[in-house]
């Protein structure tokens, strides 16, 4: 479920980026035409000789300054506008990494051990702290004084946060009993 509203959101989230950084490139490109148009106007113009022609010079001229000016602008609108966009999706995929967050606390971890026939205690020991479920074996060993012989050999399942008397009384039970319901 999470995964798939992170892909729509992150799809939207593209698609109006994309839709925006179009429009800005087309602006730009639009006014960058115009600026070139009346470059070559002014450039191909500069044999003038009288003063109706110097005027028009310094009209296009004016008008070039103000072309570049737009062209300017809209740059910084675009930037303005990726930065605006960039800050939207940081934000939104923080809550989204904050949301997985909290589900996954919410949800205690199920964690499997496999008790193989041959097996000794040591090694049982090791399986559980190897599986984060206890910090040390030989404390684990100490505490429990298990008997091989008293485990059956199976899959064993845990949830949550056990101590060691909670992993001793899974361990002696069935190991069909411990499998998570679903």
């Amino acid at each position: 479920m999470l995964k798939d509203r992170s892909f729509v959101l992150g799809l939207g989230v593209g698609l109006i980026a994309g839709v925006l950084m179009l429009q800005l490139m087309l602006a730009a490109d639009v006014q960058q035409e115009r600026t070139e148009q009346i470059e070559a106007q002014i450039t191909s113009s500069d044999t003038l000789n009288d003063g109706a022609a110097q005027a028009e010079h310094e009209e296009q001229a004016k008008l070039l300054q103000e072309t570049q000016a737009e062209l300017e602008a809209l740059k910084q609108e675009k930037e303005r506008l990726l930065k605006e966009q960039d800050e939207k999706v940081k934000t939104a995929l923080a809550e989204q990494l904050e949301q997985a967050r909290q589900e996954q606390a919410e949800a205690p971890a199920v964690r499997a051990v496999n008790v193989k026939r041959g097996m000794n205690m040591s090694a049982i020991a090791e399986l559980l702290q190897d599986a984060a479920l206890i910090e040390d074996a030989s404390v684990f060993l100490k505490e429990t004084q298990l008997d091989r012989n008293r485990i059956r050999n199976g899959k064993y399942y845990f949830s949550g946060t056990l101590n060691a008397q909670q992993i001793q009384k899974i361990l002696l039970a069935d190991p069909q009993r411990s499998k998570p319901k679903q």
